[in-house]
């Protein structure tokens, strides 16, 4: 829908590894070719952000298009999500994305590096890309702003069977007892 902004959310800290910069670059080239598409950049602005990410922001043609907040309180992130078309994480390195967990608990449509532990988290390929290919992460955004529904991106996780603490109690009590 050209009159129809597709908005695309990425909450994480600023540092290189967490790829914001590959991700502008993205972004800015499908706005280049019409795509009518806006990202917004949640997480704490710091040395790396005002050294790095801002000037290179500043440096594009279509730097309207992009959003930086500083800080939301993590008891108001559930109310941020649902505002948003899809969720982006680029990341390259994580040991329990929580804010990836988040977003799958808010049910919004989510892409992320295939890299672990992410794709231990997300199981569809179709929901995965490279961080480090320009055109895979391009793909995979085009081909969701191409699909008509999009439950079919959607993840189902019963996160309280999986991540339940009855379940990590229980795991961790018969690890300690096969040790005696």
């Amino acid at each position: 829908n050209k009159d129809k902004t597709f908005r695309l959310l990425y909450v994480s800290s600023f540092y290189e590894y967490k790829n914001h910069i590959k991700l502008i670059k993205v972004i800015n080239e499908l706005i280049n070719e019409g795509f009518n598409i806006s990202l917004t950049m949640v997480g704490r602005q710091n040395r790396y952000f005002s050294r790095h990410i801002l000037p290179f922001c500043k440096s594009i043609e279509n730097n309207e298009n992009f959003q930086f907040i500083n800080f939301i309180p993590m008891n108001e992130m559930p109310n941020i999500y649902p505002s948003y078309n899809l969720f982006v994480f680029p990341s390259t390195c994580e040991n329990l994305p929580n804010i990836l967990l988040e977003a799958i608990a808010s049910g919004i449509p989510i892409i992320s590096s295939n890299y672990g532990p992410m794709r231990d988290i997300i199981k569809n390929p179709d929901q995965l890309f490279d961080p480090n290919n320009h055109n895979d992460l391009k793909f995979k955004i085009i081909k969701i702003l191409n699909l008509k529904n999009f439950n079919d991106i959607l993840i189902k996780l019963d996160l309280e069977k999986k991540y339940s603490w009855d379940i990590t109690s229980k795991k961790t009590m018969s690890y300690f007892e096969s040790l005696l």
